[in-house]
Protein backbone atom coordinates (compact mmCIF):
# COMPACT_ATOMS: atom_id res chain seq x y z
CA UNK A 1 0.00 0.00 0.00
CA UNK A 2 1.30 3.20 -0.71
CA UNK A 3 2.37 6.00 1.65
CA UNK A 4 1.50 9.74 1.10
CA UNK A 5 4.13 12.46 0.99
CA UNK A 6 1.72 13.88 4.16
CA UNK A 7 1.58 11.00 5.89
CA UNK A 8 5.25 10.86 4.83
CA UNK A 9 5.77 14.03 6.22
CA UNK A 10 3.94 13.23 9.53
CA UNK A 11 5.90 9.99 10.23
CA UNK A 12 9.15 11.88 10.20
CA UNK A 13 7.91 14.73 12.56
CA UNK A 14 7.03 12.72 14.86
CA UNK A 15 9.81 10.83 14.73
CA UNK A 16 12.00 13.36 15.18
CA UNK A 17 9.62 14.40 18.36
CA UNK A 18 10.51 11.16 19.90
CA UNK A 19 14.25 11.55 19.75
CA UNK A 20 14.41 14.92 20.97
CA UNK A 21 12.21 13.89 23.68
CA UNK A 22 14.54 11.25 24.75
CA UNK A 23 17.45 13.73 24.20
CA UNK A 24 16.56 16.50 26.57
CA UNK A 25 14.16 14.83 28.88
CA UNK A 26 16.18 14.10 32.19
CA UNK A 27 12.71 13.98 34.15
CA UNK A 28 13.88 14.77 37.94
CA UNK A 29 14.74 13.49 41.00
CA UNK A 30 13.89 14.04 44.49
CA UNK A 31 14.82 12.98 48.04
CA UNK A 32 12.77 13.03 51.40
CA UNK A 33 14.25 12.12 54.85
CA UNK A 34 11.44 10.06 56.76
CA UNK A 35 11.29 10.25 60.45
CA UNK A 36 11.99 6.35 61.68
CA UNK A 37 11.42 6.96 64.96
CA UNK A 38 8.77 4.21 66.62
CA UNK A 39 8.82 2.57 62.79
CA UNK A 40 9.12 -0.88 62.87
CA UNK A 41 7.25 -1.89 59.68
CA UNK A 42 7.06 -0.17 56.15
CA UNK A 43 4.45 -0.90 53.60
CA UNK A 44 4.97 -0.35 50.08
CA UNK A 45 2.38 -0.27 47.29
CA UNK A 46 1.71 0.96 43.88
CA UNK A 47 2.15 0.27 40.32
CA UNK A 48 5.30 -0.96 37.71
CA UNK A 49 8.59 0.00 39.47
CA UNK A 50 12.38 -0.17 39.48
CA UNK A 51 12.71 -0.41 43.58
CA UNK A 52 15.88 -0.67 45.99
CA UNK A 53 15.62 -1.47 49.37
CA UNK A 54 18.69 -1.30 51.37
CA UNK A 55 18.70 -1.73 55.11
CA UNK A 56 21.48 -1.52 57.24
CA UNK A 57 22.44 -1.87 61.06
CA UNK A 58 23.65 1.39 62.19
CA UNK A 59 22.63 3.78 64.99
CA UNK A 60 19.39 5.93 64.70
CA UNK A 61 18.61 7.65 61.98
CA UNK A 62 16.27 8.80 59.14
CA UNK A 63 14.77 6.86 56.77
CA UNK A 64 15.86 8.23 52.84
CA UNK A 65 13.50 8.19 50.32
CA UNK A 66 14.61 9.05 46.35
CA UNK A 67 12.57 8.82 43.46
CA UNK A 68 13.61 9.05 39.85
CA UNK A 69 11.21 9.48 37.04
CA UNK A 70 14.25 9.90 34.48
CA UNK A 71 12.55 8.38 31.42
CA UNK A 72 9.36 10.32 31.01
CA UNK A 73 7.16 10.37 32.98
CA UNK A 74 5.98 11.70 36.91
CA UNK A 75 6.95 9.45 40.16
CA UNK A 76 5.36 10.61 43.13
CA UNK A 77 5.57 8.85 46.87
CA UNK A 78 3.47 9.48 49.65
CA UNK A 79 4.69 8.54 53.01
CA UNK A 80 2.02 8.48 55.87
CA UNK A 81 3.35 7.26 59.93
CA UNK A 82 0.79 5.27 61.42
CA UNK A 83 0.13 4.87 64.82
CA UNK A 84 0.53 0.64 65.06
CA UNK A 85 4.71 1.54 63.88
CA UNK A 86 4.36 1.40 60.31
CA UNK A 87 5.47 3.65 58.00
CA UNK A 88 3.11 3.55 54.34
CA UNK A 89 5.00 4.74 51.16
CA UNK A 90 2.65 4.29 47.82
CA UNK A 91 3.93 5.23 44.99
CA UNK A 92 2.25 7.58 42.29
CA UNK A 93 3.24 7.23 38.63
CA UNK A 94 1.77 8.72 35.86
CA UNK A 95 2.99 9.15 32.08
CA UNK A 96 3.66 12.64 30.93
CA UNK A 97 3.33 12.33 27.42
CA UNK A 98 1.35 10.43 24.90
CA UNK A 99 3.31 7.18 24.08
CA UNK A 100 2.74 6.32 27.68
CA UNK A 101 7.09 6.22 28.06
CA UNK A 102 7.20 5.73 31.45
CA UNK A 103 10.34 3.85 33.54
CA UNK A 104 10.47 5.60 36.95
CA UNK A 105 12.85 4.04 39.88
CA UNK A 106 12.78 4.86 43.45
CA UNK A 107 15.72 3.91 46.52
CA UNK A 108 14.64 3.37 50.06
CA UNK A 109 17.23 3.30 52.77
CA UNK A 110 16.22 1.84 56.19
CA UNK A 111 18.69 2.88 59.03
CA UNK A 112 18.08 -0.10 60.74
CA UNK A 113 16.46 -3.89 59.98
CA UNK A 114 12.42 -3.44 59.83
CA UNK A 115 9.85 -5.92 58.68
CA UNK A 116 9.30 -4.71 55.00
CA UNK A 117 6.24 -5.69 52.87
CA UNK A 118 5.60 -4.62 49.32
CA UNK A 119 2.86 -4.57 47.14
CA UNK A 120 2.47 -4.00 43.20
CA UNK A 121 1.89 -4.99 39.95
CA UNK A 122 5.01 -5.79 38.36
CA UNK A 123 8.02 -4.85 40.12
CA UNK A 124 11.62 -5.00 39.26
CA UNK A 125 13.59 -5.37 42.96
CA UNK A 126 16.54 -4.83 44.37
CA UNK A 127 16.76 -5.20 48.02
CA UNK A 128 20.00 -5.63 49.84
CA UNK A 129 21.12 -5.60 53.81
CA UNK A 130 19.29 -6.67 56.76
CA UNK A 131 15.94 -6.60 57.83
CA UNK A 132 13.30 -8.23 59.68
CA UNK A 133 10.50 -10.01 57.98
CA UNK A 134 10.62 -9.56 54.20
CA UNK A 135 7.20 -10.40 51.63
CA UNK A 136 6.37 -9.36 48.39
CA UNK A 137 3.26 -9.22 46.39
CA UNK A 138 3.40 -9.17 42.49
CA UNK A 139 1.89 -10.30 39.55
CA UNK A 140 5.10 -9.92 37.92
CA UNK A 141 8.37 -9.15 39.13
CA UNK A 142 12.19 -9.63 38.79
CA UNK A 143 13.78 -9.88 42.18
CA UNK A 144 17.34 -9.77 43.33
CA UNK A 145 17.92 -10.12 47.35
CA UNK A 146 21.37 -10.02 48.98
CA UNK A 147 21.19 -10.27 52.99
CA UNK A 148 19.45 -10.98 56.00
CA UNK A 149 15.71 -11.53 57.53
CA UNK A 150 14.18 -13.62 60.11
CA UNK A 151 11.50 -14.68 57.20
CA UNK A 152 11.29 -14.16 53.52
CA UNK A 153 7.84 -14.89 51.13
CA UNK A 154 7.20 -13.83 47.62
CA UNK A 155 3.85 -14.49 46.08
CA UNK A 156 2.98 -13.96 42.46
CA UNK A 157 2.37 -15.31 39.09
CA UNK A 158 5.14 -14.77 37.46
CA UNK A 159 8.95 -14.04 39.04
CA UNK A 160 12.24 -14.24 37.86
CA UNK A 161 14.75 -14.43 41.38
CA UNK A 162 18.08 -14.57 42.79
CA UNK A 163 17.99 -15.02 46.27
CA UNK A 164 21.15 -15.28 48.98
CA UNK A 165 20.50 -15.75 52.36
CA UNK A 166 22.93 -16.41 55.30
CA UNK A 167 23.33 -19.61 57.29
CA UNK A 168 20.72 -19.03 60.16
CA UNK A 169 18.38 -18.19 58.08
CA UNK A 170 15.89 -20.85 58.60
CA UNK A 171 14.83 -22.70 55.34
CA UNK A 172 11.15 -23.02 57.22
CA UNK A 173 11.21 -19.06 56.73
CA UNK A 174 11.80 -19.15 53.11
CA UNK A 175 8.34 -19.69 51.37
CA UNK A 176 8.07 -18.67 47.32
CA UNK A 177 4.38 -19.00 46.02
CA UNK A 178 4.95 -18.36 42.72
CA UNK A 179 2.73 -20.07 39.61
CA UNK A 180 6.15 -19.54 36.98
CA UNK A 181 9.21 -19.12 38.33
CA UNK A 182 13.10 -18.56 37.37
CA UNK A 183 14.95 -19.16 40.47
CA UNK A 184 18.33 -19.51 42.16
CA UNK A 185 18.10 -19.96 46.01
CA UNK A 186 22.10 -20.01 48.00
CA UNK A 187 21.90 -20.60 51.51
CA UNK A 188 25.48 -20.17 52.76
CA UNK A 189 25.23 -23.30 55.01
CA UNK A 190 26.08 -25.04 51.82
CA UNK A 191 24.24 -26.87 48.50
CA UNK A 192 22.95 -29.53 51.01
CA UNK A 193 20.68 -26.90 52.10
CA UNK A 194 19.88 -24.97 49.53
CA UNK A 195 19.16 -28.29 47.77
CA UNK A 196 16.14 -28.84 50.42
CA UNK A 197 14.57 -25.49 50.27
CA UNK A 198 14.02 -25.94 46.11
CA UNK A 199 12.37 -29.48 47.03
CA UNK A 200 10.38 -27.54 49.34
CA UNK A 201 9.38 -24.81 47.00
CA UNK A 202 8.57 -27.22 44.11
Amino acid sequence: MATSNGTKILIAIAVIAVAAYATVSTGSESTQSLSSQQVEKVRITGSNLGLRIVGVNSAEGQIQLETSDARGCSLTAEATHHEDGSLAIHFKRRSSWFLGWCDPSAVLRLPRPMDVSVEMDKLAGDFVGQFGEFSVFAEKSVIYFKGHVSSFNLDGEMAAVYLKFPADVPKENIRINVDKLISSVSVMQGWRHATDILREIF
